[in-house]
């Protein structure tokens, strides 16, 4: 939905529309629902400013342009995973999108330019326990055989769910997608890893949703834990806790060039594709993801074993993609029409 701010002039008593400046009117198009005062942080950052913290939902609230909607209110899952691609270097007891209980993830990759040291190993669940899966690494980036997978030569981990009957473009925020982030450290930290999200009508042709990511260093640091600051993230998925959904609306995409095409319809999307955000903070030596406006995304970053995007198993079924604005399925859509087939009959003799 569009939303256009107002402001009284003064002595008037009679609202106006708020000025725009060029640079904000060119990132409402690519950031239709954004209000001005995160489009001036963006603007900000552009410029060589500093993030304004809170100019997008926090990790725990509900609230906001982007706030969570609780997990507990969701009542349909997009189940189904029609394609399961994690990246290699992901730990076998992590890699099981059929498994019934605990999680599932995309897994990691590491920088080119810094590589882990020949020889070693990260954890032993990294190709899996017995001798026989104990691959360490050895020294050339290019080796497939390995188990290891790096920025630039392969690709991030993804999964896509299918939804039967779609989704479509309705009020509001149209699919939420979870995570099992966690707060951590000192306020605002949080530890997060992040996906870009991604929508298809054929299964082919995705259009991934424009994200923000301000952040420019860390909240805190303890041990292998990184803490972000979600205030400064939009539009990736994972932001938020895990009773919280991160919200995504179709409307984001009305000036995607598939979605002009007509090659994405977005009154029927039936799949949904989670992109692992491999980190890219100054240390990884490498072009990492980047969001929308080619900001280096900072996400935790190197991680092994469950490494990267999280989906977990509830009831022995993937819960990741919340279907917010579903398409009714074709037996209620007869039902419907049965029941008012009588009155229309009845308004005829009439």
């Amino acid at each position: 939905m569009h939303h256009t701010e107002l402001r009284v002039a003064a002595g008037s008593g009679t609202t106006v529309p708020a000025p725009r400046t060029t640079q904000e009117m060119s990132l409402r198009t690519v950031f239709p629902r954004l209000s001005h005062t995160a489009l001036m942080a963006v603007g900000m950052i552009l410029s060589g400013g500093s993030a304004m913290a809170g100019s997008y939902s926090n990790y725990n609230a509900t609230t906001g342009v982007d706030g969570g909607i609780l997990v507990n209110s969701i009542t349909k899952w997009a189940t189904t995973v029609s394609n399961y691609s994690p990246a290699p270097g992901l730990g076998p007891n992590f890699r099981n999108s059929a498994a019934t209980s605990g999680v599932f993830s995309l897994g990691d990759l590491y920088s080119t330019t810094t590589p882990p040291t020949v020889g070693s190993e990260p954890s032993a669940f990294h190709a899996g326990s017995g001798t026989a899966n104990f691959q360490p690494y050895g020294g050339n980036v290019n080796d497939t055989t390995d188990t290891y997978g790096f920025i630039g030569i392969d690709a991030p981990g993804s999964v896509t769910f299918y939804y039967e009957t779609g989704i479509f473009n309705g009020a509001g925020a149209d699919l939420a997608v979870r995570e099992n982030g966690f707060a951590t450290g000192p306020a605002p930290g949080f530890f997060a890893e992040l996906a870009f999200v991604e929508v298809s009508s054929n299964g082919t042709d995705f259009a991934r949703f424009p994200s923000i990511s301000l952040n420019t260093t860390t909240v805190s640091v303890s041990g292998t834990f990184q803490a972000y600051d979600m205030t400064n993230v939009y539009n990736l998925a994972g932001k938020h806790a895990s009773n919280l959904a991160t919200p995504f609306d179709l409307q984001d995409l009305t000036s995607h060039e598939l979605v002009l095409g007509g090659t994405v319809n977005l009154a029927n999307i039936k799949y949904v594709r989670l992109v692992d955000v491999v980190g890219n903070p100054a240390s990884s030596g490498t072009a990492g993801a980047v969001d929308s406006l080619g900001n280096r995304i900072l996400d935790n970053w190197t991680t092994y074993d469950s490494g990267g995007f999280d989906i977990s198993i509830v009831g022995g079924l993937p819960q990741a993609v919340g279907v917010l604005n579903a398409i009714p399925e074709p037996a209620i859509t007869a039902l419907g029409f049965a029941s008012v087939l009588p009155l229309l009959r009845r308004r005829r003799k009439n």
